[in-house]
């Protein structure tokens, strides 16, 4: 098995914009990192993920048929 051809890792602090810190090992020269979403913040961890309502849902299915009218072949049994 060959040695010494893994990189080092460093441990390096992870800090988000909502204000929540972390350290973890990496790979990076830096010791400090700067994100914008973590574990803590983003709406997929959290549970607050915003789902889509009836309206939205409305709207969306109105102006995909609108699109699908007008890419329609025509009809040429004239």
């Amino acid at each position: 098995m060959q040695t010494e051809i893994h990189p080092t890792t460093n441990a390096i602090k992870v800090m988000c914009t909502c204000g929540n810190n972390f350290n973890m090992n990496s790979t990076m020269k830096r010791k400090e990192m700067h994100i914008e979403l973590c574990f803590k913040c983003h709406s997929a961890y959290t549970g607050k993920r915003k789902i889509a309502t009836a309206g939205a849902i409305e709207k969306f299915q109105k102006k995909f048929n609108a699109y699908t009218k007008a890419i329609e072949p025509k009809d040429k049994s004239e």
